[in-house]
């Protein structure tokens, strides 16, 4: 069974330029992220509409992802996914 892939959250600056948020997928793209969506697609928030998830399928690219991603003038903040187990009643 395939591993699931890693995921990183990805924070836009609001106001960022739709060229600057498709350089920035471009460059996850070429850094190795397999994905990048918005975490919430339907939203009309605009800060909310900021948060993307990375898909990554190999752990050995997040390193490079997050430094890259990091440096580019239009991210806010990148960062793996924190996991969670949630209890529920």
């Amino acid at each position: 069974m395939p591993k699931p892939p890693v995921k990183l959250h990805l924070k836009l600056r609001v106001g960022a330029s739709n060229a600057e948020r498709e350089a920035v997928v471009r460059l996850a793209r070429d850094a190795g992220a397999s994905a990048v969506r918005p975490l919430f697609p339907q939203t009309t928030d605009e800060e909310l509409a900021t948060l993307q998830t990375v898909d990554v399928d190999s752990e050995a690219a997040v390193p490079k992802l997050l430094k890259s991603l990091g440096r580019h003038k239009a991210v806010e903040f990148v960062e793996p996914e924190v996991k969670r187990k949630l209890k529920l009643p």
